[in-house]
């Protein structure tokens, strides 16, 4: 199947869900997959994007607003295609790395930068609420009076009928501390060694599909201000990839005088850990901001920073921001618009 065949059948059926999920809510799932992206990445000429797009062509007939299971797999490939057209976007010409029998391998490889930086991609969905299934049984509701119809988008909206976003449960239940943990564990949970047996493997996160708590506003940073009365947060991307067992972790204070640690980091961060020795760096999608993740937005952390790495500019160049150069609490945000610890 050509590249367009195949975005013009995603978006299609993408469509067609969207009507049939209309007379009840809007449904999360449906709103991830980003149709301009689909139409854009079809016109390049590239061997990867058909093949890609050719999976998501046969995986999106499986779908169903009645399980997020199914969206799994789609997802997952979708994720990755989103982090491609992003590079491509950059004009940093990502390649696929060919895939080898009974061999794991990266997802991409950057030959311009110089070593070349090879990339994993994982994409993650956010937690399921329960095990009800995320649609109201439309058939029924379709049939039912006016006034039933209303009492049922009323219980949608509380949160006490499964549908769309409200059958996600936002990270970590709404302590920054367990936001951290949660998604330690989904890194965790998702990490195989070979394939960062190449040198220069980076860790690519696609969190763009995440939830927060709405009152967790993070940031990039390991330590910033917050609020009026200026209290230290802790920046849950930072302390994930580089904090260290039992530093203190600050939210935000409900009210003035209030404390407002909220717990101790239970273990290192990912890339202080032996056991993610392999990975070079933690590249970001999607930027934390109270309860949602900006769309555009990527940074990345690294290991160990190291003024004489040559793949640094290239990271740079693909980020918005990034280390402070010695991976300490004075770490800053590249983009001036987002502040400074």
């Amino acid at each position: 199947m050509d590249p367009c065949s195949a975005a013009t059948q995603i978006v299609s059926a993408v469509r067609s869900m969207k009507i049939d999920a209309s007379d009840c809510a809007d449904n999360y799932l449906l709103n991830l997959v980003d149709e301009q992206l689909l139409e854009a990445v079809a016109t390049l000429e590239c061997a990867y994007v058909r093949k890609r797009l050719t999976e998501l062509a046969a995986r999106v007939s499986r779908l169903t607003l009645q399980s997020a299971s199914s969206w799994g797999d789609f997802y997952t490939t979708y994720g990755e295609l989103e982090v491609f057209e992003y590079l491509h976007r950059r004009g940093l010409s990502p390649e696929a790395v060919p895939e080898k029998e009974n061999e794991k391998t990266p997802d991409f490889v950057l030959r311009s930068a110089e070593p070349e930086i090879h990339i994993e991609v994982k994409s993650y969905l956010p937690e399921i609420q329960g095990d009800k299934p995320g649609k109201a049984r439309l058939d029924e509701y379709q049939d039912r009076s006016l006034a039933a119809k209303i009492g049922i988008e009323d219980r949608i909206r509380s949160g006490r009928q499964a549908f769309g976003e409200n059958w996600f449960r936002p990270l970590g239940d709404g302590s920054r501390s367990n936001v951290i943990e949660s998604l330690r564990r989904k890194i965790v949970q998702n990490y195989d060694s070979r394939q960062f047996s190449r040198k220069n493997t980076a860790l690519a996160i696609n969190a763009k599909a995440l939830l927060l708590p709405e009152q967790v506003r993070d940031s990039a940073m390991a330590i910033h201000t917050s609020g009026p009365l200026h209290y230290p947060a802790s920046g849950t991307l930072w302390m994930l990839a580089l904090g260290k067992q039992g530093w203190p972790v600050f939210s935000e204070p409900e009210f003035e005088g209030k404390e407002n640690i909220v717990g101790t980091l239970g273990q290192d961060g990912i890339l202080r850990t032996d056991d993610y020795k392999d990975v070079y760096a933690i590249i970001w999608f999607g930027h934390f901001q109270g309860g949602r993740i900006e769309q555009e937005g990527s940074g990345f952390f690294l290991r160990e920073y190291d003024p004489t790495d040559k793949a640094l500019p290239f990271l740079c160049n693909m980020a918005e921001w990034g280390n402070d150069g010695v991976n300490t609490r004075a770490f800053k945000l590249l983009r001036e618009e987002h502040g400074a610890g």
